[in-house]
């Protein structure tokens, strides 16, 4: 496995990760990002690009740790988004000012263009064994997925019409996507499918969902996504399995002696030995035909509190986290930590015969975000892990929360894989003196998902009655000297009105000196380069509430 992840100082590094090793820093620059690796073990992703701050360009990790950049050289911006192990990769490169082309490598990092197909942008995201490219290219606001080889050329997948999204690629020849459902409720919905020279396109069944979506195929046939059961509501989606195009499984119910509490929401990988990948309310998890576990203990959630996420100050909470061992005669120790900095009472364990719970009470003296982690250990050193983070409040100062799920886009990229992109907004309203002298952490505003943005410097909020304005300045995918602006308005609960949530983040260019929009989710956003994760429509609160916590006392 391989992927990206942000270390203590906030830059942005590329890893991969085994059973065996653990996780591992990839060589090179810091701000740097692993998209997919071989059975060579050759990775690709991209790099910064030599001597410059906000621009990266598509790269190869040899196992023996040199590097290999793939070119030619970006206008701005280039990656690599999978390889086969011939050692060929594909993405996309910027070949001109917002011009982005889908683009194959060959073993030595020469780049053939495969152009637009007549879009406007093109990206390829999945190579398989025999040299076939998987990819989307956007004519008139629509991705439209393809399959091109040197024999073959470029095959649309389905008829030239609608909107596409395509997500796995076999040795077969053989696509998923999901098909982007116009007019529908909710507004945005999905139909999965799979497709081939031979088959044409098929839908898969969905068992009467309100979404569901198609992230990843083997060799075999076999499929896993999600169905989302109620609209617009995350937590009610179920990782799913499909064979070929029977009705869909859900996961939770092939679970072998999962501990208590544990919710798979989507499946996004799986392999020919059926060994799958998935996200669930205790974090990733891998899953593993049979019943024969990992020698690590096996997690939970975090369980605790009443009010979802939202804790308020000085409240005294009880957390618990169940667990499970394959070795019943195991015996293991835990740990716990909040990083409020309030006095911290240690954990109590209780186990017998391989199950077992790790109990924690902690009282929050602090307002701000803080992250609960509770770790359990047995007695070889194997250890695993789990999280939570939770929004405290001050009932006396008005605050802006808001947390989520945002919807998909039109216009993200197809290499996001359709990942959501998740925010968390923490920001104390006022700015009295007898307010601001109470001991809070700073004001938060972080999005992670297709790209990765963490404010590091937040301005007073400007409010204008339910309206809230944050600006400042952070890290957009580790790169400091990003500015953000943020406009939250709280739906009117009594009369049914949406969230709204508007965020633009942008930066100058250093040699034009020109403002370049990195992200801007507003009806009226001008289009804008596929790879720099645009959206044309608002992004709306699909999970948790935007909302104002009422000051408690008069002022």
């Amino acid at each position: 496995m391989v992927g990206q992840s942000q270390d203590a100082l906030s830059d942005y590094r590329a890893f991969s990760w085994t059973v065996a090793a653990g996780m591992r820093a990839l060589p090179g620059p810091t701000l740097s990002d692993a998209n997919a690796i071989n059975n060579r073990n050759q990775v690709v992703g991209a790099v910064r690009a030599q001597g410059q701050r906000f621009y990266t360009s598509a790269n190869r990790w040899n196992p023996d740790g040199t590097l290999t950049s793939l070119g030619p050289p970006p206008a701005r911006f280039s990656a690599a988004r999978a390889i086969n192990d011939s050692g060929v990769s594909v993405g996309d490169s910027e070949v001109a000012w917002q011009d982005s082309h889908a683009m194959v490598w060959d073993a030595a990092g020469t780049g053939t263009d495969l152009t637009t197909f007549g879009g406007l942008q093109s990206t390829a995201t999945h190579i398989n064994a025999s040299g076939q490219v998987l990819g989307t290219y956007y004519r008139n606001n629509r991705g439209i997925g393809f399959l091109w080889s040197r024999k073959q050329g470029m095959v649309p997948i389905g008829p030239d019409a609608g909107n596409q999204y395509v997500t796995a690629l076999n040795d077969n020849g053989e696509v998923t996507g999901n098909n982007l459902i116009v007019d529908s409720n909710p507004a945005y919905r999905y139909s999965p499918f799979i497709w081939s020279f031979r088959r044409g396109l098929r839908p898969l069944p969905v068992a009467s969902a309100a979404d569901s979506r198609v992230y990843a195929l083997n060799n075999r046939r076999e499929m896993v996504g999600f169905i989302e059961r109620t609209p617009d509501d995350f937590y009610s989606r179920r990782a799913v399995y499909w064979n070929d195009v029977a009705d869909p499984v859900d996961l939770n119910t092939r679970l072998y002696r999962a501990p208590a509490g544990l919710v798979l929401y989507s499946a996004n990988e799986i392999n020919d030995n059926g060994t799958i990948v998935a996200d669930s309310n205790a974090g990733l998890v891998l899953l593993r035909p049979g019943k024969e576990g990992t020698a690590a203990p096996v997690l939970g959630p975090i369980a605790g509190t009443a009010a979802g996420d939202t804790v308020m100050l000085n409240d005294t909470v009880d957390f618990t986290v169940n667990f499970v061992d394959s070795a019943a005669a195991e015996s293991h120790m835990a740990s716990a930590s909040v990083n409020d900095a309030c006095p911290a009472l240690a954990p109590s364990l209780r186990e017998r015969r391989g199950l077992g719970d790790v109990s924690l009470r902690h009282t929050f003296c602090r307002a701000g975000v803080f992250t609960v982690k509770v770790k359990v250990t047995d007695r070889a050193g194997n250890a695993t892990q789990v999280q939570r983070r939770l929004f405290v409040t001050d009932p006396s100062v008005a605050t802006l929360i808001g947390h989520g799920a945002l919807a998909p886009s039109d216009n993200l990229a197809a290499s996001s894989r359709e990942a959501p992109l998740r925010f968390a907004i923490w920001a104390p309203l006022d700015a009295r003196p007898a307010a601001a002298s109470r001991v809070a952490a700073p004001a938060l505003v972080n999005v992670t998902g297709p790209f990765h943005f963490s404010a590091e410097v937040v301005g007073q909020p400007e409010q204008n009655g339910q309206s809230i304005r944050l600006n400042g300045t952070g890290r957009f995918n580790g790169r400091a000297g990003y500015r953000f602006d943020v406009e939250a308005s709280p739906g009117d609960d009594q009369h049914g009105g949406a969230d709204r949530l508007r965020l633009r983040i942008s930066h100058t260019d250093a040699a034009t000196k020109a403002e370049v929009l990195d992200y801007d989710n507003a009806a009226d956003a001008a289009p804008i380069a596929v790879h720099m994760v645009n959206t044309a429509e608002r992004m709306l609160v699909t999970q948790g509430k935007l909302r104002l916590a009422k000051q408690a006392a008069a002022r």
